[in-house]
């Protein structure tokens, strides 16, 4: 039975393949007589993506777009069609249809019934630089027959032409004269801001710059080239010490005071058992892009502070240290995985005021057709800044705000110059949800700007302060060397790190606070099933494809010496359900705990025998079935099924006091790469004896 139902799902594979290609090359016309109905219905919960964001000229590309919608019930989603559309989003073409089916290879979608719609529009190729515009259109009906049609945001796709070796030569040449030019013209009695006036006007007209100025923080000058390259030099000579936005040079003698005033007078504050007093994970993240030039001067506080997370007990850290050029764009793209965030780098304004931290990503061609994409046209959001004769990309706050979305309630220092000037990156940060941030609001010297941040995580972690202790425990809380240069805070004083389980209901609409392995990840929504609040965790054997076969989660926890249990909501889908009931084919899932010795204790296990006599259809479809229609030669009615919401209660007082590691995991009984299974998660939390 199982042979010839393979055949039958291979066979109507084939078929359905067959047809999705023809779709590809000749799209039904959209009906329009039916009336747009004014209810809800349909909507789009966010604007629709496109991958690659950007192509060039003469490329031959398959764009896969995606659009997440929110269906009300009782309505039924009849067709998602992508269109291309004009500048002002009116339709001009329809070019791709979309499904939530978890078909990967026809239509890129990830996952089926989880509320994202994705299709492929393939071999796009054209022979002019322009922008491509695209639009998805949704159309539900309810019972009563009502039809509801609903346009999504505009995504703009630019097709351009590619990098030049000669953009990059003329920045070298151009930012290297500045560079040279400032230091001669500064120590032959030139005031150093006419200097910079000077050069500014100098490098207005040179060959291919469009534009060029002194920029808002007073030290750099930019210049807009051809395309909307954005380039600067710092030319700093501050006579009281080199500052986290100047350059080597800048230090010709050390001036002010810096005062430790010590930490043992301040207790630790009351904490109110509030979610939004505490980080949402205590994953952390250091990141120090001039690390060697620091270490010359007066000491890098990095990896100090590096150092005083991982060895924390409770609460315990997971700690990752970026050094120099390991500090590069990249990790700029990710800081709202972690809960502590610690950045000392050189920091600037570019000319239209944005906030600019520099990277320790060096540049050379490659960089320019890696990071195309933000560093040419109108709304460039990577700058390339020279220090020292050396060219380095500069992460503006709207490039930052574009890569993070979703700080887990973060605890965030800035140890750069022009930091907080303005609310620029602050509040960047914290309408993505940093929960707290300090930095400095001018031109702040190395040696005070690194010895504030150290004593402010040494306040943290050493004495466990909430952010606003600590942040006053810095003495003083301005710059001596440097008139304008003050220790700021923004955010929430009573934000601490907890020493708990966090985020195990997974309202940050991400893992924060969870190491993941394998296919694993939150999502709003899945088939009929909804989360507990807003969104929930999901562990698969493999719905993303490329060879997964497990998922992961785990936390390390310090457990009180009051802990009684841990209690968690879970779901357990496959597609194994019911044709391999009591076969050799078991996806499985376990609950499982490691103590400090490292001993394995498995709280809880399921597999698909478990469950066979409870489960139930869902609406959800992964890579198999349900196929055809009912009284059609091929149909067959197996596929997903489901156990609905599970709660599970789990005896933890044998482990109280103890600093144990929770891990929950999935994986394949057996080789049955077609046929996956999910475990969803919600709720997951401690609970203590009153």
């Amino acid at each position: 039975m199982f042979l010839k139902a393979r055949h039958h799902r291979l066979l109507l594979a084939l078929v359905l393949a067959l047809a999705v290609m023809s779709l590809h090359c000749a799209l039904p016309p959209l009906e329009e007589e039916e009336e747009e109905d004014p209810g809800h219905g349909l909507s789009f919960e966010g604007d629709i993506e496109a991958t690659p964001a950007g192509f060039f000229v003469g490329d031959v590309v398959d764009l896969v777009v995606r659009g997440p919608v929110e269906l009300q019930s009782g309505w039924t989603m009849t067709s998602m069609w992508i269109y291309s559309v004009t500048a002002a989003g009116d339709s001009l073409e329809n070019i791709g249809r979309a499904l939530d089916n978890g078909d990967l290879e026809f239509y890129a979608d990830e996952v089926g019934g989880d509320g994202t719609y994705s299709g492929i529009v393939p071999n796009l190729n054209f022979t002019e630089a322009q922008t491509l515009y695209l639009r998805m259109l949704g159309i539900a009906q309810n019972g009563e027959g009502v039809t509801r049609k609903v346009w999504s945001s505009t995504r703009a796709v630019p097709i351009a032409e590619p990098a030049e070796q000669d953009d990059l030569d003329r920045i070298v040449f151009d930012m290297g004269t500045l560079e040279t030019d400032f230091e001669t013209l500064v120590d032959g009695g030139a005031d150093p801001a006419d200097a910079r006036n000077q050069l500014a006007a100098w490098l207005a007209g040179r060959p291919g710059v469009e534009s060029a100025q002194v920029g808002p923080d007073g030290n750099t000058v930019w210049a807009v080239y051809t395309r909307g390259l954005v380039a600067g030099a710092y030319l700093t000579a501050y006579d009281d010490g080199p500052v986290l936005g100047g350059s080597a040079r800048s230090a010709r003698s050390a001036g002010g005071e810096v005062v430790d005033r010590g930490l043992a007078s301040y207790p630790t504050p009351f904490r109110a058992a509030r979610s939004q007093d505490e980080v949402q994970t205590n994953r952390a993240l250091v990141l120090s892009p001039f690390h060697t030039w620091l270490e010359g001067l007066s000491g890098d506080p990095s990896p100090a502070i590096a150092a005083r997370l991982d060895e924390a007990e409770c609460p315990t850290f997971e700690v990752e240290l970026l050094l120099d050029a390991e500090a590069d764009v990249a990790a700029f793209t990710r800081l709202d995985g972690y809960g502590a965030l610690c950045i000392v780098t050189h920091g600037t304004r570019t000319l239209d005021g944005r906030s600019c931290l520099v990277t320790g990503e060096l540049v050379d061609f490659s960089t320019l057709e890696e990071w195309y994409w933000h560093l040419y046209g109108d709304d460039a959001d990577l700058a390339i800044l020279s220090v020292d004769g050396a060219l380095h990309l500069c992460a503006t706050d709207a490039f930052i705000a574009g890569h993070n979305d979703n700080f887990p309630n973060s605890l965030v220092t800035l140890g750069a110059c022009q930091s907080m000037t303005l609310g620029g990156l602050s509040g960047t940060l914290r309408a993505a949800g940093a929960g707290y941030i300090c930095g400095f609001d001018g031109a702040v010297g190395v040696e005070y700007g690194t010895n504030a941040i150290r004593q402010l995580w040494e306040s943290l972690v050493m004495h466990g302060f909430a952010a606003g202790s600590a942040h006053d425990a810095v003495s003083p809380q301005s710059d001596p060397g440097h008139e304008f240069a003050t220790f700021l805070e923004t955010g929430n004083r009573l934000l601490y790190f907890s020493e708990s389980l966090t985020n195990g209901d997974f309202e940050q609409g991400s893992l924060a606070g969870w190491a993941a392995a394998g296919d694993a990840r939150a999502i709003v929504e899945l088939g009929e099933t909804q989360p507990r609040g807003e969104s929930m965790a999901i562990i698969s054997t493999g719905l993303l494809g490329g060879g997964i076969d497990f998922g992961r989660i785990e936390q390390q926890l310090c457990l009180s010496p009051a802990t009684d249990r841990l209690e968690l909501d879970y779901e357990f889908y496959s597609e194994e359900y019911l044709e391999f009931c009591g076969g050799n084919y078991q996806d499985h899932f376990e609950v499982v705990l490691i103590d400090a010795l490292g001993a394995e204790e498995i709280l809880f296990g399921g597999a698909i025998d478990d469950f066979c006599d409870i489960v139930i259809p869902s609406e959800a479809i992964f890579d198999v079935g349900p196929f055809g229609e009912p009284g059609d030669e091929y149909y067959d009615p197996v596929g997903v099924y489901r156990t609905g919401w599970t709660a599970l209660s789990l005896p933890l007082g044998h482990h109280a006091g103890e600093t144990v590691t929770l891990i929950i995991r999935i994986a394949a009984g057996g080789e049955l790469p077609n046929y996956h299974s999910a475990l969803l998660l919600d709720e997951i939390r401690v609970i203590e004896n009153p």
